[in-house]
């Protein structure tokens, strides 16, 4: 069902090793075989997980475009994207992938996947105030209970309809 983007390297287990240290996480065996197995895999919103209705801005599914990895490139990288996002997500989570074209899929520290919409849980400038922001909406929608739910969720776009 999946392709892997890029080759899996060679010190993956150290990677991830690295990655629940760095982000206080620890991933559950499911998340770490699928990163050993495929590192990032480009979906070409091929793939959705359907959703209970009106959950998200009443959309019945989220297409998944890239679940990050390992790479060079910062937009599939997952330590890349999360340093980037470390102060608009809330520090409880670490995006997983890259879904609806410009929101995230993120993993609880507690393991289980919630949505992160851009519109919805960033930060915003408060006009009002100079140089300040907005209180940030960390209220973040239920997914999956866990990414091997969520893997077993995914199906192909065609079959969603």
């Amino acid at each position: 069902m999946f392709q892997s983007k890029y080759k899996v390297c060679r010190i993956v287990d150290k990677k991830i090793q690295k990655l629940e240290k760095d982000f206080g996480m620890f991933l559950e065996n499911s998340y770490k075989n699928f990163l050993k197995k495929y590192n990032v895999v480009e979906c070409h919103q091929e793939f959705a997980f359907p959703v209970k209705e009106n959950l998200i801005a009443g959309e019945d599914d989220i297409s998944i475009d890239i679940i990050l990895g390992f790479c060079k490139d910062e937009q599939e990288d997952i330590y890349s994207v999360n340093y980037d996002y470390q102060d608009r997500i809330p520090e409880d989570v670490m995006a997983i992938a890259l879904v609806n074209e410009s929101d995230w899929l993120c993993l609880h520290t507690n393991g289980k996947i919630h949505y992160w919409d851009h519109e919805v849980h960033d930060l915003y400038l408060d006009m009002k105030q100079p140089n300040t922001y907005l209180s940030q909406n960390v209220d973040l929608p239920f997914i999956a209970n866990s990414f091997q739910e969520l893997l077993e969720g995914i199906v192909h776009k065609e079959r969603v309809k």
